[in-house]
């Protein structure tokens, strides 16, 4: 075989080779979008999704149960935007320090947009290790904030506080679909139906997805269009559109109306306080606070209620 053929069926078959070399790379496992579209979450069905994360191949595979495949090494749940991943460290880490690319930076240079839902099964406030690299980073961002430029650093109260032993907190955010419910030493993601929002500074959250892992039960009345919430002893009756609720059978006017969001209801998060949960909030929208020392690029927005 001459040169010019020999050249020629080189070039043909390199074709070849990367034709299918496309095709067989379209089949592979992919990323998943972290930043999700109506379109994209319809396509993954994220409600409930676990995207399991590897490193060493780049990866994120779909899982309804995340189960970490180590049991000596650390994992990791957390959030960015409305998808949650798993994680673990790959082998060539060594010790807890090495989540670093899933870590608490997270928390002072993402949040919310990105949250860590657990780490080892807990809450990362109930994590010693996770707390103390926090606050060694928050107090070197507080006394270096000038020289290296940082200056995003969020009050303490930004942050969920840990519930007590016995109790249990809802953590939801505004503009994201994916919270999260903690213990004292347990941590699990929450997936809503709607994301919670502000609405004249007054907080409004999905009222059934929030409050029924704190135990909360619920009837509708189709006629009426009335929903009725049990909880700790009270009961609330809501209508959408009305100010007027019932609680414990006395009128109480809450001077904001539930609304019906894509056919779920959303009330004021302070109607959970009249079914005897404590709520707490965070809120800062692109603002400076000179005299508390704290500054933001974005929306933060969190709601806790807590039994």
């Amino acid at each position: 075989m001459n040169m010019k053929k020999m050249k020629k069926l080189l070039t043909v078959s390199s074709f070849i080779a990367f034709f299918f070399g496309v095709i067989l790379l379209s089949l592979l496992p992919t990323k998943a979008y972290a930043w999700q579209t109506k379109e994209e979450v319809d396509k993954f069905n994220f409600i409930g999704t676990i995207y399991e994360f590897s490193s060493k191949e780049d990866t994120a595979t779909p899982t309804k149960k995340y189960v970490p495949k180590f049991k000596t090494r650390p994992y990791v749940l957390y959030r960015m935007g409305n998808t949650v991943f798993g994680c673990q460290p790959d082998l060539s880490f060594v010790g807890k320090d090495e989540i670093d690319w899933a870590d608490v930076r997270i928390l002072l240079d993402n949040y919310s947009g990105e949250d860590i839902i657990s780490i080892n099964g807990k809450p990362w406030k109930a994590d010693p290790w996770a707390v103390k690299k926090f606050g060694d980073r928050y107090n070197a961002r507080l006394n270096h904030r000038e020289v290296f430029g940082w200056t995003r650093t969020l009050p303490m109260e930004a942050y969920p506080k840990l519930p007590e032993s016995g109790h249990i907190s809802v953590n939801v955010f505004g503009e994201f679909r994916v919270g999260s419910v903690w213990t004292n030493d347990t941590a699990e993601p929450l997936w809503l139906s709607v994301s919670p929002f502000w609405r004249n500074e007054v907080p409004y959250i999905p009222i059934k997805d929030v409050l029924s892992p704190l135990g909360a039960s619920f009837t509708f009345d189709l006629a009426l269009n009335d929903t009725t919430i049990k909880a700790n002893g009270h009961t609330v009756i809501v209508h959408p559109g009305s100010q007027i609720i019932y609680v414990d059978e006395k009128e109480v006017n809450i001077g904001c109306n539930p609304l019906n969001i894509d056919e779920i209801m959303c009330v004021p998060a302070k109607v959970a306080e009249y079914l005897g949960f404590t709520v707490d909030t965070f809120y800062a929208v692109d603002r400076y606070s000179p005299e508390k020392g704290y500054s933001t690029k974005d929306h933060i927005e969190r709601i806790t209620v807590t039994k």
